[in-house]
């Protein structure tokens, strides 16, 4: 790890030989209004007391360096937020500017690649989400870009803030500029590929105590889309990360591997302990991390046909029939042992007719459990949760499932 000493994020942005990527599996642009109007105000001030501002840690690392290219790839691992909105204030700016001489200085040196390749000539390459309208900001091209995104909401404020200032304080284009120059970072090169190096990963995860809290979904994604290298990122994430988002929506990723460790450990992991006991398991379930997205985007189907029967409609109507019945019984502590059935079908290894009649049995049971009385609630959610899964892995006579 090697580690800089404060110095203006002007310095570290106006490199003409790096351009910086945000990887697929980070988070989207998140900044708030309010945090655009907040570092708008250091940097006023910033001015005004010719103070210099701590603006954190730009933590990235150096990606396969190309000996015929002279740029270099900086994948951030944390920054990407300030980086961002330091380059949609940079481009407000300019949009700003009268002058053209002053308007091509800030985009050749900040924002653009001058002659470079098309690869490298947008100096920050966005997550896919939030690419198009960045890049359609950066080239001065807004007239038909998604104007709800947020990231132009905050250009577009950025520009308000830049016109209010020019015209209430009588700060001039280069009084901004100086005052960015007073936002310090510290730039550290976590040297990834050296022996001993830090793993990105500690890094991210590190963000998940210390900043924006992340998602199970975020330090999933990270863990997984970082395993399978920087060259099969892209790939991996728009063929089976984005199936999973698909399947299961993003809010649901959460409760999803829950119920897909249950289904592989029989055992009822706690709420808000997935992605730890993931990790934990991860070398026991899978070979390597292609072949764990790639069954985690396969279960994902499974998982959406139990929370929306009608997707399996078509296919295969008696089971979506059913698989609403067990919704509209609030059957979801089942769901591993559904999801097993399913993938035991989908896969021939039983019959639909066999999976049918078994959900059956299993939705019999759980009513009749429930209006007798006999058993306390906690108790039919352990069997359905794990007990029945248990049973389910258990057969080995010939006879059908719902028999046994």
């Amino acid at each position: 790890m090697k580690t800089t000493n404060p110095n203006p994020i002007t310095d570290f942005l106006s490199s003409t030989e790096r351009t910086f990527e945000i990887p697929v599996y980070q988070r989207n642009y998140v900044w708030k209004v309010k945090d655009c109007e907040k570092l708008f105000k250091d940097i006023v001030e910033g001015i005004q007391n010719k103070q210099k501002h701590y603006f954190g840690n730009i933590v990235y690392y150096i990606a396969g360096d190309d000996p015929f290219s002279p740029f270099k790839r900086y994948v951030l691992i944390d920054g990407q937020q300030r980086i961002t909105s330091t380059m949609l204030l940079l481009a407000a700016i300019r949009d700003e500017e009268t002058d053209q001489s002053i308007k091509n200085k800030l985009t050749y040196a900040y924002l653009l690649n001058e002659k470079a390749e098309e690869t490298f000539r947008v100096k920050l390459k966005q997550v896919e989400t939030d690419r198009n309208v960045y890049e359609a900001i950066i080239e001065g091209l807004t007239e038909n870009i998604n104007k709800s995104s947020i990231i132009y909401r905050n250009y577009y404020k950025f520009r308000n803030l830049v016109k209010k200032a020019k015209a209430e304080d009588g700060l001039s284009s280069a009084d901004i500029m100086n005052g960015i120059k007073f936002l310090d970072i510290i730039a550290i090169d976590l040297e990834y590929e050296k022996e001993g190096s830090e793993s990105p990963q500690i890094i991210f995860e590190s963000i998940n105590a210390t900043g924006e809290p992340l998602s199970t979904a975020d330090l999933l994604r990270n863990f997984l889309l970082l395993e399978v290298g920087i060259d099969r990122q892209a790939e991996f994430y728009q063929k089976f990360w984005i199936t999973i988002e698909k399947n299961v929506g993003n809010e649901n990723i959460s409760d999803f591997i829950r119920r897909y460790i249950t289904l592989r450990s029989t055992i009822d992991i706690k709420k808000d302990t997935e992605y730890e006991e993931f990790k934990k398991n991860y070398k026991n379930y899978f070979k390597d991390a292609e072949d764990a997205i790639k069954e985690l985007a396969r279960f994902s189907k499974y998982y959406r046909w139990i929370k929306r029967p009608e997707s399996i409609n078509k296919e295969n109507p008696k089971t979506a029939a059913i698989l609403q019945d067990l919704d509209d019984l609030r059957m979801l502590p089942a769901t591993p042992a559904i999801m097993w059935l399913l993938e035991k079908a989908d896969t021939d290894a039983i019959s639909y007719e066999d999976v049918n009649d078994t959900l059956d049995v299993i939705a019999s049971w759980s009513f009749r459990a429930r209006i007798t009385n006999i058993i306390t609630t906690g108790e039919i959610g352990t069997i359905l949760t794990t007990k029945i899964l248990e049973f389910l892995k258990e057969k080995q006579s010939e006879t059908t499932y719902s028999d046994y």
